[in-house]
């Protein structure tokens, strides 16, 4: 059964879930999940939102004419139905929100999840490089978050086969060095 950990960071118009699983076989994943209400400033000004939302990248939630107060209920109940369809693909060890880990910066967790594997993920990467406002800041929140849970449950660390394959490998490319060296006259 898949074992995943998620980190949410929410704003009033738009969310960010960042999924880390591992599979059974020992592949380790990261799958963003962006939720964005119809007519949020944020995405108002991303080229590529009509194309993102057609091809399934992001999800746009029809919003239109609702209050603030609808439009932030609305993204609550797709980011828990989204919880719920993840839950049922496998084992949710847990989910936090950005705000509850505070001192996050002084874990260490700033690099990425380097033993998972990430598809190329434009909308996230557009998210976590755009200047409007805090917004890449907050994005890249979640993805630490989503490191520090994947380390705490372990989710990252390497299965026996894949240290002996690696070790296996540095043999094979130190060997290959000294047999095909060119002597030094």
């Amino acid at each position: 059964m898949d074992k995943a950990v998620i980190a949410i960071h929410q704003e009033p118009d738009w969310a960010v879930l960042i999924v880390a699983n591992r599979k059974p076989s020992g592949l380790r994943i990261i799958t963003p999940f962006i939720l964005i209400s119809q007519h949020s400033p944020l995405f108002a000004v991303c080229p590529h939102l009509a194309a993102w939302g057609a091809s399934g990248l992001i999800r746009v939630l029809r919003t239109g004419l609702l209050s603030d107060h609808q439009r932030e209920q609305v993204l609550a109940n797709a980011i828990q139905d989204l919880l719920r369809e993840i839950g049922a693909r496998g084992d949710v060890l847990q989910v936090a929100t950005t705000g509850t880990i505070r001192n996050l910066m002084s874990l260490g967790f700033k690099e990425p999840l380097e033993t998972f594997v990430m598809g190329e993920e434009p909308a996230l990467r557009w998210l976590c490089t755009c200047s409007y406002g805090d917004t890449a800041k907050r994005a890249q929140q979640a993805i630490r978050l989503a490191r520090y849970l994947a380390d705490k449950h372990g989710l990252d660390r390497r299965t026996i086969h894949e240290v002996e394959e690696q070790e296996a490998q540095k043999l094979l490319v130190g060997a290959g060095r000294r047999r095909y060296e060119k002597p030094v006259f």
